[in-house]
Order: structure tokens, then C-alpha cells, then sequence
């Protein structure tokens, strides 16, 4: 009786045209040795190039979906995208237990005030930013400018209008996410 419900639950298994797969992997397998055995032919720098090109062939037979396939019922394995399939496995449908009506009104009421939290925390105004925003743009157009002058990256950021405005960036990034800017700093260290 304790097993029973197992019993129901047990379908039928898929079946699957080994033949047809053994056959199959037994073409590509040929088909890629001969490629390897050409590859292995092509020595020297001037042949480097025609060695990739078969090397690549040869990933691509192996990579092929119907060759994966192949192997795996070679093997004994359930296929992968379903090549090589004669008969689908039956698969009997389980009852399937739901949550009460309560249950689900907890859980969605959780994530609204996780939502709710995180909008109140943001505390940048719709102003603020557009202001982040048009920072990051100036600030790169500003770090092209003075990249065509010819400075380098550490010059760049000591220039004083990009100092200023990478700190207004900071505070406001600050403001946006507390402790965002001190985690970049610490991580960096």
C-alpha cells in the first residue's frame, strides 16, 4: 500500500533508434578523422591557416546537435534535443499541490514592501537624476577633450573640473544607494 503512489506516478520510457545513432556517429566519427588526418598533413607556418580552418570543422561535427545526441544514446543516455527519438516518454501528471489563497497574499505583500523600502531609500529627485545622468555624460566628453590634448588617464583625472564633478557625482551616487561609493573605495584597497 506505502507504495502505490509511486506506482502511478511511473510512466513509459522514450525509445530511441540506436542503430540509426550508431550509424550515424560512425559517419561523423570518419568524417572527423579524415579532417584530423589532413590537419595532421598540413605542417609549417603556410598551412596554419588551412589547419585552424579543419580544426574548427572538426569542433563543429562534435559541437552538431544530432552528433551530441548520437553519443549519448551510444552511451545509454537520455538525448539532449531529442534526435535519434522513436517513441516520447510518457510521463503520468503529478497532482500538483498549490498554495492557499493566504499563503500567496503573505508572499506578494512581502515583496510590495521590499519594493515600497527600496523606492523611500532611492531619495534622489527626478531632477537629481537627470543631474547624475548628464554628470557621467560630461564627464566623459570632458575626459575626450583632454584625451585629444594628449594626457593620459591618471592626468586626466586630476584635472580640476573632472574632480569636481566626479565628486558631485559621488554625493549623489551616495544619496542614491548609501555605502555604494564607500564599498568601491574599500574594494579597491
Amino acid at each position: 500500500e506505502g507504495l502505490k503512489p509511486f506506482e502511478a506516478q511511473a510512466g513509459t520510457a522514450a525509445e530511441y533508434d540506436k542503430a540509426a545513432a550508431e550509424k550515424y556517429k560512425a559517419e561523423i566519427d570518419t568524417r572527423m578523422k579524415t579532417l584530423e588526418d589532413e590537419a595532421a598533413l598540413l605542417t609549417g607556418k603556410d598551412n596554419k591557416k588551412e589547419r585552424a580552418a579543419k580544426g574548427k570543422e572538426v569542433a563543429e561535427l562534435k559541437a552538431e546537435q544530432r552528433y551530441v545526441d548520437a553519443c549519448k544514446i551510444v552511451k545509454g543516455l537520455e538525448p539532449k534535443f531529442g534526435h535519434f527519438v522513436t517513441k516520447a516518454a510518457v510521463i503520468p501528471e503529478a497532482p500538483i499541490e498549490t498554495k492557499g489563497p493566504q499563503e500567496e497574499t503573505k508572499v506578494a505583500s512581502k515583496k510590495d514592501s521590499k519594493k515600497e523600502t527600496k523606492k523611500e531609500s532611492a531619495g534622489l529627485s527626478p531632477a537629481e537624476t537627470k543631474e547624475l545622468e548628464t554628470l557621467k555624460q560630461s564627464i566623459v566628453e570632458r575626459k575626450a577633450i583632454l584625451k585629444e590634448q594628449g594626457m593620459s588617464g591618471g592626468q586626466q583625472n586630476k584635472d580640476e573640473e573632472i574632480v569636481k564633478m566626479v565628486a558631485r557625482m559621488n554625493e549623489l551616487k551616495e544619496k542614491q544607494d548609501p555605502g555604494s561609493t564607500k564599498k568601491e573605495k574599500d574594494a579597491k584597497k
